[in-house]
Protein backbone atom coordinates (compact mmCIF):
# COMPACT_ATOMS: atom_id res chain seq x y z
CA UNK A 1 0.00 0.00 0.00
CA UNK A 2 0.69 3.11 -0.51
CA UNK A 3 1.92 6.14 2.06
CA UNK A 4 1.04 9.24 1.56
CA UNK A 5 2.76 11.76 4.07
CA UNK A 6 3.17 15.36 4.66
CA UNK A 7 6.07 17.55 5.56
CA UNK A 8 6.31 20.80 4.07
CA UNK A 9 4.54 23.83 5.04
CA UNK A 10 3.57 24.71 1.18
CA UNK A 11 2.14 21.28 1.09
CA UNK A 12 1.73 17.57 0.71
CA UNK A 13 4.76 15.56 0.34
CA UNK A 14 4.80 12.52 -1.27
CA UNK A 15 6.46 10.32 1.52
CA UNK A 16 5.46 7.14 -0.31
CA UNK A 17 5.90 3.77 1.73
CA UNK A 18 6.46 1.27 -1.40
CA UNK A 19 6.10 3.34 -3.94
CA UNK A 20 9.38 3.74 -5.19
CA UNK A 21 9.72 0.46 -6.01
CA UNK A 22 6.69 0.77 -8.80
CA UNK A 23 9.45 3.20 -10.37
CA UNK A 24 9.54 2.15 -14.30
CA UNK A 25 12.50 2.04 -16.50
CA UNK A 26 10.85 0.91 -19.93
CA UNK A 27 8.75 1.82 -22.27
CA UNK A 28 9.77 5.02 -21.67
CA UNK A 29 9.41 8.37 -23.97
CA UNK A 30 11.35 11.13 -24.23
CA UNK A 31 9.41 14.28 -23.29
CA UNK A 32 10.37 16.51 -25.56
CA UNK A 33 8.46 14.84 -28.32
CA UNK A 34 5.18 15.41 -26.32
CA UNK A 35 3.33 18.04 -26.01
CA UNK A 36 3.61 20.45 -22.72
CA UNK A 37 0.98 22.16 -21.23
CA UNK A 38 1.69 24.42 -18.09
CA UNK A 39 -0.83 23.94 -15.00
CA UNK A 40 -1.47 26.51 -12.99
CA UNK A 41 -2.91 27.68 -9.70
CA UNK A 42 -6.47 28.38 -8.89
CA UNK A 43 -8.06 28.86 -5.74
CA UNK A 44 -6.93 27.24 -2.76
CA UNK A 45 -9.59 26.09 -0.16
CA UNK A 46 -8.58 24.56 3.23
CA UNK A 47 -10.49 22.14 4.86
CA UNK A 48 -12.46 22.57 7.38
CA UNK A 49 -11.21 21.37 10.72
CA UNK A 50 -8.85 19.06 9.01
CA UNK A 51 -4.77 19.28 9.74
CA UNK A 52 -2.56 18.51 6.80
CA UNK A 53 -1.86 15.25 7.71
CA UNK A 54 -0.27 11.53 5.79
CA UNK A 55 -2.61 9.65 4.13
CA UNK A 56 -3.12 5.98 2.75
CA UNK A 57 -3.88 5.53 -0.86
CA UNK A 58 -6.38 5.69 -3.18
CA UNK A 59 -7.58 8.70 -2.99
CA UNK A 60 -11.11 8.57 -4.66
CA UNK A 61 -13.43 11.08 -6.57
CA UNK A 62 -17.03 11.06 -6.45
CA UNK A 63 -19.37 12.61 -9.67
CA UNK A 64 -20.29 15.70 -7.28
CA UNK A 65 -16.20 16.51 -7.18
CA UNK A 66 -16.50 15.43 -3.34
CA UNK A 67 -13.06 13.75 -2.35
CA UNK A 68 -12.14 10.68 -0.14
CA UNK A 69 -8.92 9.47 1.41
CA UNK A 70 -8.02 7.96 4.55
CA UNK A 71 -5.89 10.63 6.76
CA UNK A 72 -2.82 8.79 8.95
CA UNK A 73 -3.39 9.21 12.77
CA UNK A 74 -1.65 7.64 15.76
CA UNK A 75 -5.10 6.69 16.48
CA UNK A 76 -5.28 3.72 14.32
CA UNK A 77 -3.17 1.34 12.27
CA UNK A 78 -2.42 2.64 8.68
CA UNK A 79 -4.64 -0.04 6.77
CA UNK A 80 -7.27 0.69 9.50
CA UNK A 81 -7.67 4.20 9.63
CA UNK A 82 -11.53 5.34 8.83
CA UNK A 83 -12.41 7.25 5.57
CA UNK A 84 -12.50 11.03 5.26
CA UNK A 85 -14.96 12.57 2.84
CA UNK A 86 -14.31 15.96 2.03
CA UNK A 87 -17.20 18.17 -0.17
CA UNK A 88 -16.26 19.80 -3.25
CA UNK A 89 -16.26 23.61 -1.93
CA UNK A 90 -13.98 22.01 1.30
CA UNK A 91 -16.47 23.27 4.03
CA UNK A 92 -17.57 19.68 5.46
CA UNK A 93 -16.15 16.82 6.26
CA UNK A 94 -17.25 13.47 7.10
CA UNK A 95 -15.97 10.38 8.47
CA UNK A 96 -16.53 6.54 8.08
CA UNK A 97 -15.60 3.93 10.62
CA UNK A 98 -15.83 0.28 9.37
CA UNK A 99 -14.74 -0.68 12.82
CA UNK A 100 -18.26 -0.91 14.06
CA UNK A 101 -19.48 -3.65 11.65
CA UNK A 102 -19.82 -7.19 14.01
CA UNK A 103 -17.69 -8.93 12.30
CA UNK A 104 -14.98 -6.61 12.38
CA UNK A 105 -15.41 -5.45 15.72
CA UNK A 106 -15.12 -8.98 16.88
CA UNK A 107 -11.60 -9.37 14.90
CA UNK A 108 -8.06 -9.12 16.12
CA UNK A 109 -6.96 -7.11 13.22
CA UNK A 110 -8.25 -6.16 9.88
CA UNK A 111 -6.72 -4.19 6.69
CA UNK A 112 -8.55 -2.31 4.30
CA UNK A 113 -6.94 -2.83 0.85
CA UNK A 114 -8.94 -0.46 -1.60
CA UNK A 115 -12.27 1.36 -2.25
CA UNK A 116 -14.14 3.17 -4.66
CA UNK A 117 -17.50 5.06 -4.52
CA UNK A 118 -20.33 4.13 -6.65
CA UNK A 119 -22.92 6.40 -8.58
CA UNK A 120 -25.17 6.70 -5.63
CA UNK A 121 -21.98 7.43 -3.16
CA UNK A 122 -22.16 4.43 -1.35
CA UNK A 123 -18.61 3.46 -0.19
CA UNK A 124 -17.26 -0.20 -1.25
CA UNK A 125 -14.38 -1.22 0.87
CA UNK A 126 -12.33 -4.58 -0.23
CA UNK A 127 -10.50 -5.73 3.35
CA UNK A 128 -8.76 -8.35 5.12
CA UNK A 129 -10.20 -9.87 8.28
CA UNK A 130 -9.08 -11.88 10.60
CA UNK A 131 -11.22 -14.19 12.71
CA UNK A 132 -11.04 -15.01 16.52
CA UNK A 133 -8.99 -18.04 15.62
CA UNK A 134 -6.93 -16.02 13.58
CA UNK A 135 -8.08 -17.18 10.19
CA UNK A 136 -7.66 -14.62 7.49
CA UNK A 137 -10.93 -13.99 5.00
CA UNK A 138 -11.73 -11.37 2.70
CA UNK A 139 -14.44 -9.30 2.39
CA UNK A 140 -16.26 -6.07 0.50
CA UNK A 141 -17.58 -3.35 3.36
CA UNK A 142 -20.56 -1.51 1.94
CA UNK A 143 -20.91 2.25 3.67
CA UNK A 144 -23.96 4.11 3.18
CA UNK A 145 -22.89 7.73 1.98
CA UNK A 146 -25.87 9.34 4.13
CA UNK A 147 -26.65 7.48 7.53
CA UNK A 148 -22.94 5.37 7.48
CA UNK A 149 -24.87 2.56 8.20
CA UNK A 150 -22.12 -0.29 6.79
CA UNK A 151 -22.78 -4.25 6.59
CA UNK A 152 -20.22 -6.50 5.56
CA UNK A 153 -19.78 -9.44 2.70
CA UNK A 154 -17.61 -12.05 2.56
CA UNK A 155 -15.64 -13.20 -0.78
CA UNK A 156 -16.08 -16.66 -1.41
CA UNK A 157 -13.02 -16.88 -2.86
CA UNK A 158 -9.56 -18.00 -1.79
CA UNK A 159 -7.67 -15.26 -2.53
CA UNK A 160 -6.34 -11.67 -1.26
CA UNK A 161 -8.33 -9.02 -3.21
CA UNK A 162 -6.01 -5.70 -3.38
CA UNK A 163 -8.67 -3.90 -5.79
CA UNK A 164 -12.42 -3.17 -5.67
CA UNK A 165 -14.09 -1.53 -8.79
CA UNK A 166 -18.49 -1.35 -8.84
CA UNK A 167 -20.19 -2.62 -11.86
CA UNK A 168 -23.10 -0.94 -13.00
CA UNK A 169 -25.57 -4.65 -12.37
CA UNK A 170 -24.51 -4.19 -8.87
CA UNK A 171 -21.79 -6.73 -8.52
CA UNK A 172 -18.06 -5.45 -8.21
CA UNK A 173 -14.75 -6.31 -9.66
CA UNK A 174 -12.09 -7.27 -7.54
CA UNK A 175 -8.53 -8.21 -8.25
CA UNK A 176 -5.60 -9.58 -6.12
CA UNK A 177 -3.19 -13.02 -5.79
CA UNK A 178 -4.35 -16.42 -5.46
CA UNK A 179 -2.08 -18.56 -3.32
CA UNK A 180 -0.72 -21.86 -3.71
CA UNK A 181 1.62 -23.21 -0.49
CA UNK A 182 3.15 -26.73 -0.96
CA UNK A 183 4.63 -28.54 2.31
CA UNK A 184 7.51 -30.79 2.46
CA UNK A 185 8.69 -30.90 6.01
CA UNK A 186 9.36 -28.19 7.42
CA UNK A 187 10.35 -26.17 4.47
CA UNK A 188 7.15 -24.88 1.72
CA UNK A 189 7.01 -23.80 -1.83
CA UNK A 190 4.45 -20.96 -2.31
CA UNK A 191 3.30 -20.47 -5.78
CA UNK A 192 0.76 -17.27 -6.92
CA UNK A 193 -1.11 -16.00 -9.70
CA UNK A 194 -2.90 -12.56 -10.48
CA UNK A 195 -6.65 -13.11 -9.99
CA UNK A 196 -9.29 -11.01 -11.49
CA UNK A 197 -12.72 -12.21 -11.38
CA UNK A 198 -16.34 -10.70 -11.09
CA UNK A 199 -18.61 -10.96 -7.72
CA UNK A 200 -22.43 -10.78 -7.32
CA UNK A 201 -23.57 -8.45 -4.31
CA UNK A 202 -23.69 -11.92 -1.67
CA UNK A 203 -19.85 -12.01 -2.34
CA UNK A 204 -20.29 -15.21 -4.64
CA UNK A 205 -17.67 -16.03 -7.30
CA UNK A 206 -19.50 -15.27 -10.95
CA UNK A 207 -16.57 -15.03 -13.31
CA UNK A 208 -13.19 -14.98 -13.55
CA UNK A 209 -11.65 -12.94 -16.41
CA UNK A 210 -8.42 -13.56 -17.45
CA UNK A 211 -6.25 -10.56 -18.52
CA UNK A 212 -3.94 -11.39 -21.32
CA UNK A 213 0.08 -11.41 -21.11
CA UNK A 214 -0.81 -10.38 -17.86
CA UNK A 215 2.94 -10.27 -14.78
CA UNK A 216 3.64 -13.98 -14.00
CA UNK A 217 4.85 -14.54 -9.65
CA UNK A 218 8.37 -16.08 -8.91
CA UNK A 219 7.47 -19.18 -6.98
CA UNK A 220 8.98 -18.74 -3.08
CA UNK A 221 10.88 -21.75 -1.75
CA UNK A 222 11.55 -21.70 1.55
CA UNK A 223 14.28 -23.55 1.54
CA UNK A 224 16.86 -21.76 -0.66
CA UNK A 225 18.56 -18.62 0.98
CA UNK A 226 18.34 -16.27 -1.44
CA UNK A 227 15.17 -13.52 -1.12
CA UNK A 228 12.33 -14.01 -3.97
CA UNK A 229 12.10 -11.74 -6.24
CA UNK A 230 8.55 -9.76 -5.05
CA UNK A 231 8.03 -7.12 -7.90
CA UNK A 232 5.10 -9.02 -9.46
CA UNK A 233 3.41 -8.81 -6.28
CA UNK A 234 4.38 -5.76 -5.34
CA UNK A 235 2.75 -4.27 -9.24
CA UNK A 236 -0.09 -6.39 -7.98
CA UNK A 237 -0.96 -4.19 -4.68
CA UNK A 238 -0.04 -1.39 -6.49
CA UNK A 239 -2.19 -1.79 -9.54
CA UNK A 240 -5.40 0.59 -9.40
CA UNK A 241 -9.08 0.65 -11.26
CA UNK A 242 -10.88 3.67 -12.43
CA UNK A 243 -14.41 3.11 -13.67
CA UNK A 244 -16.06 5.35 -17.02
CA UNK A 245 -19.45 7.21 -16.78
CA UNK A 246 -20.56 3.97 -18.91
CA UNK A 247 -19.28 1.35 -16.95
CA UNK A 248 -16.19 0.57 -18.45
CA UNK A 249 -13.07 -0.30 -16.13
CA UNK A 250 -9.61 0.90 -16.73
CA UNK A 251 -7.34 -1.28 -14.86
CA UNK A 252 -3.99 -0.10 -14.49
CA UNK A 253 -1.49 -2.93 -13.77
CA UNK A 254 1.78 -1.39 -12.68
CA UNK A 255 5.01 -3.32 -12.23
CA UNK A 256 8.06 -1.92 -14.27
CA UNK A 257 6.30 -2.08 -17.89
CA UNK A 258 2.67 -0.58 -16.69
CA UNK A 259 -0.12 -2.01 -18.79
CA UNK A 260 -3.97 -0.56 -18.72
CA UNK A 261 -6.83 -3.04 -19.43
CA UNK A 262 -9.92 -2.07 -21.07
CA UNK A 263 -12.79 -4.24 -19.13
CA UNK A 264 -16.43 -3.95 -20.26
CA UNK A 265 -19.39 -3.23 -17.88
CA UNK A 266 -20.06 -6.83 -19.00
CA UNK A 267 -16.78 -7.91 -17.85
CA UNK A 268 -15.02 -8.69 -21.22
CA UNK A 269 -11.56 -7.63 -21.54
CA UNK A 270 -11.67 -5.02 -24.64
CA UNK A 271 -8.47 -4.33 -25.49
CA UNK A 272 -4.80 -3.41 -23.78
CA UNK A 273 -2.28 -1.32 -24.56
CA UNK A 274 1.13 -0.03 -22.78
CA UNK A 275 1.54 3.13 -20.35
CA UNK A 276 4.33 5.20 -22.13
CA UNK A 277 6.12 6.75 -19.23
CA UNK A 278 8.46 9.90 -19.04
CA UNK A 279 12.04 8.81 -18.96
CA UNK A 280 14.05 8.13 -16.02
CA UNK A 281 13.52 6.71 -12.43
CA UNK A 282 9.83 7.75 -12.35
CA UNK A 283 7.18 6.65 -10.63
CA UNK A 284 3.99 5.96 -11.86
CA UNK A 285 0.70 6.24 -8.96
CA UNK A 286 -2.54 6.32 -10.09
CA UNK A 287 -4.93 6.69 -12.91
CA UNK A 288 -7.97 8.76 -13.54
CA UNK A 289 -11.02 9.28 -16.16
CA UNK A 290 -12.75 12.23 -17.57
CA UNK A 291 -13.67 13.09 -21.01
CA UNK A 292 -12.56 10.38 -22.92
CA UNK A 293 -8.81 10.71 -21.98
CA UNK A 294 -7.00 8.81 -19.41
CA UNK A 295 -4.80 10.57 -16.94
CA UNK A 296 -1.81 9.09 -14.87
CA UNK A 297 0.07 11.03 -12.21
CA UNK A 298 4.22 10.56 -12.36
CA UNK A 299 6.71 11.44 -9.78
CA UNK A 300 9.79 12.45 -11.33
CA UNK A 301 12.76 12.22 -8.59
CA UNK A 302 14.56 15.57 -7.15
CA UNK A 303 16.98 17.53 -8.86
CA UNK A 304 20.13 19.39 -7.71
CA UNK A 305 18.17 22.17 -8.24
CA UNK A 306 15.11 21.41 -6.49
CA UNK A 307 14.77 18.91 -3.73
CA UNK A 308 10.80 18.74 -4.31
CA UNK A 309 9.65 15.94 -6.04
CA UNK A 310 8.52 16.98 -9.51
CA UNK A 311 4.22 16.00 -10.66
CA UNK A 312 3.93 15.27 -14.24
CA UNK A 313 0.66 14.43 -15.74
CA UNK A 314 0.37 12.79 -18.65
CA UNK A 315 -2.78 12.77 -20.77
CA UNK A 316 -3.58 9.94 -22.93
CA UNK A 317 -6.67 9.07 -25.36
CA UNK A 318 -8.48 6.10 -23.45
CA UNK A 319 -9.75 3.92 -26.97
CA UNK A 320 -5.93 3.75 -28.44
CA UNK A 321 -3.38 4.53 -25.46
CA UNK A 322 -1.68 7.41 -27.48
CA UNK A 323 -0.02 10.10 -25.87
CA UNK A 324 -2.34 13.39 -25.91
CA UNK A 325 -0.19 15.61 -23.92
CA UNK A 326 1.69 16.07 -20.32
CA UNK A 327 0.39 18.59 -18.08
CA UNK A 328 3.58 20.31 -16.12
CA UNK A 329 2.79 22.15 -13.25
CA UNK A 330 4.27 25.95 -12.45
CA UNK A 331 7.30 25.38 -9.35
CA UNK A 332 4.49 26.70 -6.61
CA UNK A 333 2.01 24.05 -7.26
CA UNK A 334 2.62 21.19 -5.05
CA UNK A 335 0.01 18.76 -3.39
CA UNK A 336 -1.22 15.39 -5.22
CA UNK A 337 -4.15 15.24 -7.44
CA UNK A 338 -7.43 14.00 -6.32
CA UNK A 339 -9.97 15.10 -8.94
CA UNK A 340 -10.11 15.20 -12.82
CA UNK A 341 -12.59 16.72 -14.69
CA UNK A 342 -11.41 16.18 -18.06
CA UNK A 343 -10.35 20.55 -18.01
CA UNK A 344 -8.96 21.06 -14.57
CA UNK A 345 -7.10 19.25 -11.57
CA UNK A 346 -7.98 19.61 -7.23
CA UNK A 347 -5.00 18.29 -5.87
CA UNK A 348 -5.07 17.27 -2.22
CA UNK A 349 -2.15 20.61 -0.59
CA UNK A 350 -1.48 22.06 2.16
CA UNK A 351 -1.72 25.18 3.78
CA UNK A 352 1.41 27.95 5.88
CA UNK A 353 -0.94 27.06 8.92
CA UNK A 354 -0.28 23.18 8.28
CA UNK A 355 -3.94 22.69 7.13
CA UNK A 356 -5.49 19.98 4.57
CA UNK A 357 -6.46 21.99 1.20
CA UNK A 358 -8.36 21.87 -2.20
CA UNK A 359 -6.14 23.32 -4.97
CA UNK A 360 -7.84 23.81 -8.34
CA UNK A 361 -5.13 23.51 -10.94
CA UNK A 362 -6.03 24.23 -14.73
CA UNK A 363 -4.32 24.75 -17.99
CA UNK A 364 -5.54 28.76 -17.88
Amino acid sequence: MKWRGSADMLGLVLAICLLMVNSVHAQSTTTAQIPQVELKPGEKTAVANQPSSGGIDPIRCDSRGNIYMRPVSAKSAALAAPILRISADAQNTTFFDVSSVPEIKESPGFEIYDFAITKTGKILAVAGIATKGGNPFAAVIQVDGDDKSASLIRIDSNFSPRQIAPMPSGMFLLSGVQHSTKFAGPAFKQTGAPFTAIFDSRGKLVKEIQLPGDIKIEEIDASKVEKPDITALQAVDLSRFVVADDGTIYMLRSGPMPKVYVISSAGEVIRSFPVATPPGDVTLSSIFFAAGRLAFDFYLPASKDDSRVKLLIRIVDSETGRILWDYVPTKEIYGIPACYSGQDFTLLAGTQDHRLALWKVSPQ
